[in-house]
């Protein structure tokens, strides 16, 4: 946190700014809206913890990232980003649907359940897990937690097989495997 800077500059602070009209090689921006100020989770070791998916059905955005809690864990907490013109706005930030935690956030949108797949680390237990998250409005809700991998998950990235109508999650698992 620089408090010498106009508007104050948070490190590591999560923020959003939507782009406008692009002509050619000039692109005019929103204004930057700041969906955390504290420095806590966001990115630490060149990893970044959290990851932002678009829902083209309702024209939706969602936002999964960490944030510290009361135990002292950075848990999974999430957002709905509205984008109108070049005003971005966030809905209320969802309850913990992981309260250890969590690192390696892959984001995923499944066109035919219109919903999200979010797999993740439990860094308390080291499994590869994932929940599933639907926007309803500015809120967006978390299924209960399904095991991926009990074997060291990290690394990971998700993706949707619209034929198979299957996310899946490609991961690095601590041998190597």
């Amino acid at each position: 946190y620089d408090s010498g800077q106009s508007p104050p500059y948070f490190e590591n602070a999560l923020t959003v700014t939507p782009q406008g009209n692009s002509n050619g090689s000039n692109s005019t921006f929103g204004t930057t809206l700041t969906i955390r100020q504290d420095n806590t989770g966001v990115s630490a070791n060149g990893n970044e913890y959290f990851s932002l998916e678009h829902d083209p059905i309702q024209q939706k955005n969602l936002l999964v990232y960490r944030r510290s809690n009361s135990a002292g864990h950075l848990g999974g907490r999430g957002r709905v980003l509205t984008v109108s013109g070049t005003t971005v706005t966030a809905g209320a930030e969802s309850s913990e649907f992981n309260s250890n935690s969590i690192a390696a956030i892959s984001l995923v949108y499944n066109t035919a359940s219109q919903n999200f797949a979010v797999g993740y680390e439990d860094q308390t237990t080291s499994d590869g897990k994932a929940v599933t998250a639907t926007i309803s409005g500015t809120s967006v809700s978390f299924s209960s937690e399904l095991t991926l991998d009990s074997t060291a998950y990290g690394n990971s990235q998700g993706a949707y097989d619209p034929d198979t109508d299957n996310v899946f999650f490609f991961y690095k698992r601590a041998n190597n495997d």
